[in-house]
């Protein structure tokens, strides 16, 4: 009885390990076995317009150092999840017009381009205060915005506003995910999170980050809070394959809002091999072989 179950025990052994070898077998045109992975990416020329008649030979994609081959790129057209989030704090009282202007715009513009899109509306200010479940409404969303107001005496929160959208991202299953803020960089960050645990949420929630920012004084980056804010503001939308645009003064918010709209609805679809490997790869770099073009894809694999 002890060798029969020896002798099944070999047998079992024998076959397992044919069937790792037969999967790690290159295929019969000499490539390793691969599955396809799709990511979206904002590629606009010099003037920030999305750039026109790419083809896949024109972009390269590597992971963790190894280029990939890039099976096709095309205009995205699946729908966006968008947690949109304004600030609301002390220092908004004097521009709630331009902030009602600007994320009436923004949502206006995006549902016109992405129709079938959704939106979540939440503020910041004294604490992240949910507005509006995901909806593509446009009337109800403005609405919304038309009724935003600063919070008399209070900070900003926008880390854990950012972390609450991404703990809400990580239980949807959406193609496109994307975190956006409005934030008045002059006012003090509150927030219990940290920047790393952000970083954390945001990359395990398969997000992108846009971040309009007026810039302040300076001041508020003496805290640790405001530190690890301006750290976000900076390197975060990078990172996740969003962007990060700057205003001066309030009178911009508006236009800037209608542009990071427009970026986001005319993001493309890049499909590319990944040969199949038991440690995923951690790193992701896309760059596109025609001058004055850039890129904004995610620098992670999210996998």
């Amino acid at each position: 009885m002890r060798n029969q179950s020896l002798r099944v025990g070999a047998s079992w052994y024998v076959l397992a390990a044919a069937m790792v070898l037969i999967s790690a077998a290159p295929r019969a045109d000499g490539h390793a076995a691969q599955k396809t992975r799709t990511i979206y990416a904002s590629i606009t020329d010099k003037a920030g317009a999305p750039a026109a008649n790419l083809a896949p030979a024109d972009i390269t994609v590597r992971e963790d150092g190894q280029a990939r081959e890039v099976v096709s790129i095309k205009a995205a057209s699946a729908p966006m999840a968008v947690a949109f989030l304004v600030d609301n704090s002390h220092v908004a009282q004097a521009m709630t017009a331009e902030i009602r202007l600007g994320a009436t715009s923004f949502v206006s513009t995006l549902l016109k381009l992405s129709p079938d899109s959704t939106i979540s509306l939440a503020t910041f200010g004294d604490r992240p205060t949910p507005v509006r479940d995901f909806t593509s409404s446009v009337p109800v969303l403005t609405k919304d915005t038309g009724r935003i107001f600063a919070v008399s005496g209070s900070g900003s929160y926008l880390l854990d506003a950012i972390v609450d959208a991404s703990k809400a991202f990580k239980k949807m299953e959406a193609p496109r995910k994307a975190i956006v803020a409005f934030v008045d960089e002059s006012g003090e960050e509150f927030s219990n999170a940290v920047r790393q645990q952000v970083f954390d949420a945001v990359k395990a929630s398969g997000a992108s980050v846009w971040i309009v920012v007026l810039q302040g004084n300076g001041a508020a980056t003496e805290s640790t809070e405001g530190r690890d804010r301006s750290a976000v503001i900076g390197d975060l939308p990078r990172q996740s394959g969003g962007t990060t645009l700057t205003i001066l003064n309030k009178q911009g918010l508006n236009d800037k809002m209608k542009h990071l709209a427009s970026l986001m609805a005319n993001q493309f679809e890049i499909t590319y091999g990944r040969p199949d490997q038991l440690i995923p790869p951690s790193k992701l770099e896309v760059t596109v072989g025609i001058k004055n073009l850039t890129v904004a894809a995610p620098r992670w694999t999210n996998q």
